[in-house]
């Protein structure tokens, strides 16, 4: 009985200091050096972002969906179920979405990292207008809004 309890009791402990591990990564990742809330740029690029789409369009987001939800007060998606520019361009076009905010270098879809790299951004332009461009402190993001077909 003892042993049980002796065993529960490291298992516990095992278990807060992993918690405590993973926190330390997701604080660093919100709060680090690098994190958007060190930005002092971002906020404004979102209110002008915010200021280029219609009231009622949604946003494809290559990253930081719900903070861009946040900053510009449309909805940011992130295309989970894209694997390619094809499968992006379906994908918009089967949503209704006709606005993508592409954090250049940065996507949180692994299949979508050379899409949204420095070089595969310029294969967007073949499909996409650039509304603008954006230069954070830590950022550089393409506002693209989808040509009609």
């Amino acid at each position: 009985m003892r042993s049980a309890s002796i065993t529960a009791c490291v298992l516990g402990l095992l278990v807060i200091t992993a918690s405590l591990a993973g926190f330390e990564q997701q604080t660093a990742a919100m709060a680090g050096p690098r994190s958007i809330i060190f930005d002092t740029r971002f906020v404004e690029a979102m209110r002008d972002v915010s200021s280029l789409l219609p009231d009622d369009s949604n946003l494809l987001v290559s990253s930081n969906g719900a903070i861009v939800t946040y900053f510009t007060g449309h909805i940011a998606t992130v295309p989970w179920t894209a694997t390619s520019e094809q499968t992006l361009i379906l994908y918009m076009s089967q949503r209704g979405y006709q606005y993508l905010l592409a954090f250049e270098n940065k996507t949180d879809v692994a299949a979508l990292k050379a899409v949204f790299s420095s070089s595969g951004l310029k294969f967007l332009e073949t499909t996409f207008v650039q509304l603008d461009e954006y230069h954070t402190d830590f950022y550089v993001i393409h506002l693209y809004k989808l040509k009609s077909s």
